[in-house]
């Protein structure tokens, strides 16, 4: 880092001890270096630097208005509020209670929230972050996540970052770029997947997932609404839309109440016993129409999937092709025959 300067000259009052309480004073900044500590439980914490094995304790009643974390150092809100909070290097943030009203973690910094939250937080490079309660307003994500609790209104996913969703509420998540984000559990409102981004799902509630571009999605287990492909969409920062897609779902269990099928999607079932509703029909292992379609999973598992639309250019497959197709349904019997 070389030589270090504290920024400013009032702040010398916690630079020369290891352990500081600002509950009785009035300093509007702070810079902590080696193993310094310092607790704040008052409005007047200003700005603050830590570096080396420094701490900062963010307690009940405590402000700061921006904070810097460097090398191994880390801060600790258990309460009261941070107004803007940049982490760096091996720095670490661990947010108990309280608020951090805007974050952003770089480099290979580390991340705890267990409780309180984050109006706005950014995460970037190598960083690695691990929510276990709390919220998170608007959570942007380029590096690695893991999320088993709490709850995050919107969460977006770039270049090559991966999210891993254990448990949770979530409004809504996007996802970018090559990004890829595994779905064990959580409830969710809308799921969308653009550019060539993965999306996996073992389980949870998803009542709208959408499938962008060049995306890509395995769908294993869970409940999932509404599910859409579609061969244009805006692309983030942009109006124009895309003039390809060739979004790419395979279904191996869950349960999909309604299916759309756009343009040049591609949609795969596999299982067994499968049910053509009126309205649809076989060519080969592609299905036209559009209707009910009813099957058995590998594991045994019953569903139904209302297809509401089945474009001329995409494709709906069944796999591993059925030994006997059961058609319920008069007129589907008709088109069978005919």
């Amino acid at each position: 880092m070389g030589k270090r300067i504290r920024v400013l000259a009032i702040n010398a009052c916690v630079t020369a001890v290891a352990l500081v309480n600002l509950s009785n004073q009035k300093c509007f900044g702070f810079t902590l270096y080696d193993n310094q500590q310092v607790t704040i439980n008052t409005m007047e914490g200003g700005h603050g630097y830590l570096y080396d094995n420094s701490t900062a304790f963010i307690i009940n009643g405590g402000f700061v208005g921006h904070g810097f974390t460097y090398d191994y150092s880390s801060i600790k809100i258990s309460g009261g509020k941070v107004g803007y909070l940049n982490a760096y290097n091996h720095s670490s943030v661990n947010i108990s209670g309280g608020n951090a009203d805007c974050l952003y973690a770089y480099n290979s910094t580390y991340v705890n929230i267990t409780g309180g939250g984050s109006t706005f937080f950014s995460a970037y490079d190598s960083s690695n972050i691990n929510i276990f309660g709390g919220s998170v307003t608007f959570f942007e994500v380029d590096s690695f996540v893991n999320i088993y609790k709490g709850s995050i209104n919107h969460l977006r996913t770039y270049k090559t970052s991966r999210a891993n969703i254990y448990g949770g509420n979530m409004t809504w998540l996007d996802s970018y770029n090559y990004s890829s984000v595994n779905i064990s559990n959580t409830n969710m409102n809308w799921l969308t997947s653009h550019d060539y981004s993965s999306i996996n799902i073992y389980g949870g509630i998803v009542y709208s997932f959408k499938v962008y571009d060049f995306s890509f999605a395995n769908v294993y287990n869970g409940n999932i609404d509404y599910l859409y492909t579609y061969s244009s969409m805006n692309i983030y920062n942009s109006r124009n839309p895309a003039t390809k897609n060739y979004s790419s779902v395979n279904l191996y269990g869950g349960n999909m109440r309604n299916l759309y099928a756009h343009d040049f999607s591609l949609i795969t079932f596999y299982g067994k016993n499968f049910e053509l509703g009126e309205g649809l029909s076989l060519d080969g292992n592609r299905i036209l129409g559009t209707g009910y379609l009813r099957g058995e999973w590998m594991d045994g598992t019953w569903w139904t999937t209302n297809i509401r639309m089945n474009d001329l250019s995409s494709s709906i497959r069944i796999i591993p092709e059925p030994a006997t197709i059961c058609l319920f349904g008069l007129a589907s019997l008709i088109l069978r025959k005919k």
